[in-house]
């Protein structure tokens, strides 16, 4: 009687597991995915997009236009430049891939809804002036993905600009763009230029 409960506890033994792990393959295919960002701009990546305007405006201090979309950032989401911000930047994957699911879409900052709160004045713009008297900033944004437990996050920034040459010639140029990573200490937001890939104009 022992020996056969012996042996129906062996043959019993690796179904469950099998069970286990078949439930566990099914949870991971449910939640273990490329995350979905939401249909809008959320408070907390207007909040990052404040965090950072507020210090590159120290020293930027011409007058600054920000793009009413976010921008694409084909280029820096690249198979090289992805792997170069996780193996060199030490930017997760399951923040990477979200913005690389993206493609060519674009949502609007509503600035009706949701003003950035930056030290400087600034005009939102559906693109880079075409002319201008005065040096300025033009700045873009792309979306934000944070980790599941709000502590970590990605994004990339655009900036580009005109400033005063000789005479009233204008001269331009000099942006680029670059992966931004964040992570939360006490409670703040730590934002750094992640390494690894970025673009120079």
């Amino acid at each position: 009687m022992e020996d056969a409960a012996r042996r129906r506890t062996r043959k019993t033994r690796p179904a469950v597991a099998w069970r286990i792990a078949v439930v566990l393959m099914l949870i991971c295919m449910a939640g273990c995915g490329v995350q979905q960002l939401p249909n809008q701009i959320t408070d907390d990546e207007y909040a990052l997009y404040s965090a950072w305007l507020t210090r590159y405006s120290r020293n930027h201090p011409e007058q600054l236009y920000i793009s009413q979309r976010t921008a694409v950032f084909d280029e820096l989401l690249s198979g090289n430049c992805s792997r170069a911000l996780h193996d060199q930047g030490k930017v997760p994957w399951s923040l990477i891939k979200p913005l690389q699911a993206l493609g060519d879409a674009q949502y609007m900052l509503r600035e009706y809804q949701h003003r950035l709160d930056v030290p400087v004045a600034y005009t939102m713009a559906e693109q880079m002036p075409l002319s201008s008297h005065e040096g300025f900033t033009y700045v873009s944004f792309s979306r934000v993905v944070f980790d599941r437990a709000h502590s970590e996050a990605l994004f990339f920034f655009a900036h580009s600009g005109c400033e005063k040459g000789s005479g009233t010639q204008m001269v331009c140029g000099g942006g680029g763009a670059v992966a931004l990573h964040a992570i939360k200490r006490s409670g703040q937001w730590q934002i750094e230029p992640a390494q690894g890939c970025m673009s120079v104009e």
